[in-house]
């Protein structure tokens, strides 16, 4: 082998090839240069720190450069945040590809503290953060209540104007029974106020179609009646002609307060009391037009004559029964209507207030009138 064989073999160089002259010739005349021929040993290399210090160097230079980002993002940070501070600001958090970005500090930015919504229930008043679920995500309306047992006790009345008919207020459609009581009463005038005596086909005659029969009108209330398909009642419902039908039909249906289920009673008693309210100028004429205070005005209203609607019909119940259900709902009654007066008084004015207590009072008058003999 030459002087030349353990620098060859190092590199790699030394195969049969070599053996030739112009091989050994390229060599000695410089056309591999001598710098690629490392010396036969190498020492292995020394470092000039330990490897404990090492890593206690490395250590402090990654702790400086945390400090040094920290400083440099500050500006661009929320104050208080200081948690996020080694996120650069020109840097994707979750990028992979980013070293001095751990991916768990997205920055975000907050408003400020959440505030909690709260309110007075619509059964006692008191102050509450708890709301009607269905009404607040669907409607977008805050309807308090302080506890289940108070929502449960007007959930009767509550239940046919929750949800996404809560705001805007939509009437529900009629139930069947509801249907089955008007359709024979349409050319009979109901009792109240002059301007709500005329007939439902004179009312249909002069404001929907001149000459309409009696059929067409019966057949334009089944039109108007729950099918069971709730996407066809929903739509059914928000056609605004057919509020103003349903008022009047429900304005028109027996005035006996012991001849109906309690679900029908209550809509029923809450449409007078609304055309009441609205003959009054206490609300608007037509109930999706309400603001969000008439709004929840109405709600408290409904709640209201659930209270009443339920003792009415109790006192056409056996003394035990009926002394259970009064003793039951008698003092809630009592708390809802001073809620219901302390909502107007606050929301507009102390002479709303008044004149809706006049209202009240002649609303309930219309019940000091017969009951249907069973």
């Amino acid at each position: 082998m030459s002087r030349f064989g353990a620098s060859l073999e190092t590199l790699g160089l030394y195969e049969s090839k070599l053996q030739t002259p112009e091989s050994v010739r390229r060599l000695e005349n410089g056309t591999i240069p001598p710098s690629l021929s490392p010396p036969p040993s190498l020492p292995p290399p020394a470092h000039s720190l330990s490897q404990k210090r090492l890593r206690e160097a490395l250590s402090w230079l990654r702790t400086a450069l945390i400090l040094l980002l920290t400083r440099a993002t500050r500006r661009t940070i929320p104050p208080n945040r200081l948690h996020l501070a080694c996120t650069p600001p020109t840097a994707s958090s979750n990028s992979p590809s980013s070293i001095r970005t751990p991916r768990h500090t997205t920055p975000q930015t907050h408003a400020g503290p959440l505030r909690m919504v709260v309110g007075d229930c619509l059964v006692c008043g008191n102050r509450t953060s708890k709301r009607c679920k269905s009404c607040s995500e669907q409607a977008g309306i805050n309807l308090f209540f302080c506890s289940p047992e108070h929502q449960k006790l007007v959930w009767l009345g509550h239940r046919s104007f929750c949800g996404l008919k809560a705001f805007p207020v939509i009437f529900p459609l009629l139930s069947k029974d509801e249907a089955c009581d008007i359709i024979p009463r349409l050319d009979i005038a109901p009792q109240g106020e002059a301007e709500q005596r005329s007939s439902f086909l004179k009312f249909a005659q002069t404001h929907i179609q001149p000459n309409m029969t009696r059929q067409e009108l019966a057949t334009s209330i089944w039109c108007i009646t729950e099918t069971g398909e709730k996407q066809a009642d929903d739509a059914m419902a928000n056609v605004k002609i057919n509020q103003a039908l349903l008022c009047k039909a429900r304005i028109s249906a027996s005035p006996y307060i012991n001849d109906k289920p309690l679900k029908d009673l209550i809509v029923r008693l809450v449409t007078l009391f609304f055309v009441d309210c609205a003959s009054a100028e206490l609300l608007p004429t037509v109930s999706y037009t309400f603001d969000k205070r008439q709004a929840e005005l109405f709600h408290r209203l409904v709640a209201f004559v659930t209270f009443t609607s339920v003792t009415l019909q109790s006192s056409c119940k056996p003394g035990a029964k009926m002394t259970s259900l009064v003793e039951q709902y008698i003092a809630p009654q009592a708390a809802c209507e001073t809620a219901l007066y302390a909502f107007a008084c606050k929301t507009f004015g102390q002479d709303f207030a008044d004149k809706l207590g006049q209202t009240v009072v002649s609303w309930l008058a219309r019940f000091d009138v017969e009951v249907h003999d069973s």
